[in-house]
């Protein structure tokens, strides 16, 4: 994973979600082994990727994720956007960093990085909120359309997993599991698709990890 750290701090292979993943794998390796030794190697990474966070969220319009390149999963018109999940796993990696700190004894970046954590999360619940109650009540893939139909449903599944952040009873989960799960092909959850699926006239694929995100 250090090897995939950009010079401005973030996590990134193909895609934007290096970020949330990252922090939150090494969070909970450290957390579960209680090593300590791993936590001080990693955190100085941690540092600097939770200063380039700090920045595209005070530059965001939104106070969200920023947008990035979409090019497959949720593949957002234009390819680029504000995706919904990048926040959910970006939210769950906050608090991974906030369990490095906590075992290294770091009290003052405990105290900042959940100041962080809330003003983000309150942000991006008020854009959702926004567009939720256009589409009865469900979590969108994107953040931009205030209509709540562009891209294709991927990570806006994970709103309880691999982090619970938000309840489990929470309307906007149980809305997103209901629609999500009306839209099943032979009780596997369905992918609206990326150029090659939409070239072939839209055809709805099934998709197994999405199913298992649904279970999760």
């Amino acid at each position: 994973f250090l090897k995939w750290q950009q010079p401005d701090g973030n996590f990134v292979s193909d895609m934007w979600d290096g970020w949330g993943q990252t922090l939150w794998i090494f969070g909970e390796h450290a957390e579960l082994n209680r090593d300590r030794e791993f936590a001080a190697r990693v955190y100085p990474a941690v540092v600097r990727a939770v200063r380039c966070l700090e920045q595209g969220l005070a530059k965001d319009a939104y106070g969200t994720y920023p947008a990035g390149p979409v090019v497959d999963a949720e593949y957002l018109t234009g390819r680029w956007g504000h995706v919904t999940g990048w926040n959910f796993l970006g939210l769950g990696g906050l608090r991974g960093a906030i369990k490095l700190a906590r075992l290294l004894d770091r009290s003052d970046d405990v105290e900042r990085y959940e100041g962080i954590y809330e003003r983000w999360k309150a942000a991006f619940e008020k854009r959702l909120n926004e567009i939720a109650p256009r589409i009865g009540g469900r979590i969108p893939p994107g953040l931009d359309d205030p209509t709540g139909q562009d891209g294709s449903t991927w990570f806006n599944l994970n709103a309880l997993y691999p982090v619970e952040i938000f309840d489990p009873w929470d309307l906007r989960v149980s809305a997103t599991l209901k629609w999500s799960r009306g839209r099943y092909i032979e009780g596997v959850a369905r992918w609206e698709g990326n150029d090659r699926v939409r070239a072939a006239g839209g055809v709805p694929r099934v998709h197994a990890y999405l199913t298992a995100a649904n279970v999760e």
